[in-house]
């Protein structure tokens, strides 16, 4: 019984990562317009995702812990090039943020920073997560 309960909960968990931005991003597109949208906002959550899915790879814990991580932070990525698309931002700034990003996610992820560090972020994501 406690299998099926954790099972259910964990592909809810994936289920609604993967359709949790969905709305917000066709939202975006139908409007075409980032009024009322925040980048600093989107750009914390991704940071915050980030961290956690980094933190579960470095700590080399199975992927159904944290599948829907990626989906989050892939889903987070469409929407910040949507929101430099549409305020006419997009080109080189997103390409110089993306560089940047897989730089700090692969040098976090691939063990390149000492376990204290990858540990005090993932500690920090509740005053980040406050701040949202």
């Amino acid at each position: 019984m406690a299998n099926l309960v954790i099972l259910v909960a964990n592909f809810s968990s994936l289920f609604f990562g993967f359709v949790l931005k969905l709305p917000q991003i066709y939202a975006l597109y139908k409007k075409k317009d980032v009024a009322g949208m925040s980048f600093a906002s989107t750009f914390l959550e991704l940071f915050s995702y980030s961290i956690v899915m980094c933190y579960n790879i470095f700590n080399e814990f199975p992927i159904k812990n944290f599948a829907e991580y990626p989906v989050l932070v892939v889903q987070d990525m469409i929407l910040i090039a949507m929101m430099l698309h549409y305020s006419k931002k997009f080109g080189i700034t997103f390409f110089a943020f993306l560089g940047a990003y897989n730089a700090i996610v692969y040098a976090i992820a691939g063990g390149l920073m000492p376990k204290f560090v990858v540990t005090f972020f993932n500690g920090l994501l509740h005053t980040i997560d406050s701040a949202e």
